[in-house]
């Protein structure tokens, strides 16, 4: 009856939260990148990035100021040995000056480290949507799983409330024994219990992609995935080197790590430019006026154009401490990404290896649900012909729930396993969501990227 009426309660849950339609992958998605902060983090720091770009470029180019000042003058004369009347004057002036840098390496190998850094940011936010998109998918997963987990302890509860009273009433006529009912009992109480324990699971699955997405989930409104498991078939028809080369290839963390290397390379050349001279082209024009009592109104305007050549001679050893510096920053990106290269060499491995065993177990779990099946077939003619009873039957019922129960969280793990291997290569988040909705067709789109 509870599992009934939370059937009913779920189902007037979605009539009032869902009315266009069910909550998919897709639409799941596009709300988590709204709401999780981490993504958002990363968005953030790529327009910060961006916008180094423009700073570092600013330096290349005119610097443009202008200069006023009015104000008086309180002048003292003595001659003679005479002392005059301070007399006060006017004056004000204005300049505007412009420099342009002509041969400056540090601010271009700068400008260059901020094009690599903005490139890497951008390449980031790409692999952290590809990985919001695992976890989104994986939460989405998890609620389906415990729904189907559910549904199969709902149904053992159903089953067994009705073998207890056929026992019941069995004894009644005189066609069954005291034992036949406390087993019947005992296996409704287990299987209640464990009805308790797939309500938690699925409300805790519901609150992980609740807060993920930042809206009320519901598991009946969400659209099933089960049967795209078979997907596991396309990626099992490339070998697991040829995944491995891919994911080399086109990765986003791995090409996010390359432009963090070509940055710190710039880097170094920006440090090592501080033993180099520069030269900026330095323009000025000024008018001045001021008067006195020796001057009236007296003017100036002046215009000027020069080169203005630095050479740097002496830092306290700051520039060689620097060179040094950005080289150990640079070696550290390079091992950055060796290392980088080796888990992504293994998570590929890892998730083909789990492909692979989750379609072999899907497929032998779903024989033994047939001969499982077959088996409650068997028993139910054995108790007609007096070969087999009552407990006979609820053994083998309860080993064909069990197994069902194995086959759908199996059928799930493979889907979750299939994701992770679409991450690794970096498949965009629309083309995997496509893909695991059943929009493309038999190939899946897989062998191109």
């Amino acid at each position: 009856m509870r599992g009934v009426l939370r059937s009913m309660a779920l189902m007037a849950a979605v009539a009032v939260n869902w009315p266009a339609a069910a909550l998919d992958l897709e639409e799941a998605y596009a709300l988590a990148k709204q709401a999780d902060a981490a993504y958002r983090a990363v968005e953030a720091q790529t327009q910060a990035q961006e916008e180094g770009v423009a700073v570092a470029r600013a330096r290349l180019l005119p610097q443009v100021g202008a200069v006023g000042s009015i104000g008086k003058l309180w002048v003292e004369r003595r001659f003679g040995g005479r002392r005059f009347p301070v007399s006060p004057s006017d004056s004000w002036s204005w300049s505007v000056n412009l420099k342009q840098p002509l041969y400056r390496p540090n601010e271009w190998e700068s400008y260059r480290q901020a094009q690599a850094l903005s490139e890497s940011a951008k390449a980031r936010l790409l692999d952290e949507s590809a990985l919001l998109f695992q976890r989104v998918a994986k939460a989405y997963l998890g609620v389906l799983d415990a729904d189907a987990q559910l549904k199969v302890a709902e149904s053992d509860v159903a089953r067994y409330q009705t073998a207890l009273r056929q026992a019941e009433e069995a004894f009644r006529r005189g066609q069954g024994t005291r034992i036949e009912i406390e087993e019947a009992k005992a296996r409704l109480d287990a299987a209640r219990a464990q009805l308790l324990a797939s309500q938690g699971q699925l409300e805790i699955a519901e609150r992980a992609l609740t807060l993920l997405i930042g809206r009320e989930v519901v598991a009946a409104a969400l659209k099933d995935l089960a049967e795209r498991h078979t997907l596991s078939q396309a990626i099992l028809a490339k070998p697991a080197s040829e995944w491995v080369e891919e994911a080399k290839r086109v990765n986003l963390a791995l090409d996010a790590l390359r432009k963090e290397v070509i940055a710190a390379q710039h880097k170094v050349k920006q440090q090592l430019a501080g033993h180099k001279p520069t030269l900026d082209l330095v323009a000025g024009y000024q008018q001045s006026r001021s008067e006195s009592q020796i001057t009236l109104e007296q003017q100036f305007k002046t215009a000027s154009v020069n080169l203005q050549a630095t050479l740097p001679l002496f830092s306290g050893f700051g520039v060689s401490a620097s060179v040094r510096q950005a080289q150990a920053l640079l070696r550290q990106a390079e091992l950055e990404l060796e290392q980088k290269t080796r888990e992504l060499e293994q998570a590929v491995l890892d998730a083909y290896t789990k492909v692979r065993f989750g379609q072999s177990q899907v497929l032998a779990l779903e024989q033994a649900l047939r001969s499982a099946e077959q088996a409650v077939v068997g028993t139910r003619k054995g108790v007609l012909a007096g070969t087999r009873n009552n407990v006979d039957v609820l053994n083998a019922e309860q080993a064909a729930a069990e197994v069902r129960a194995k086959r759908i969280d199996a059928v799930y793990q493979l889907l979750g396993s299939i994701v992770e291997m679409l991450v690794a290569v970096s498949k965009p988040p629309e083309e995997a969501i496509s893909w695991l909705a059943g929009a493309s067709g038999p190939s899946y789109g897989l062998e191109s990227n």
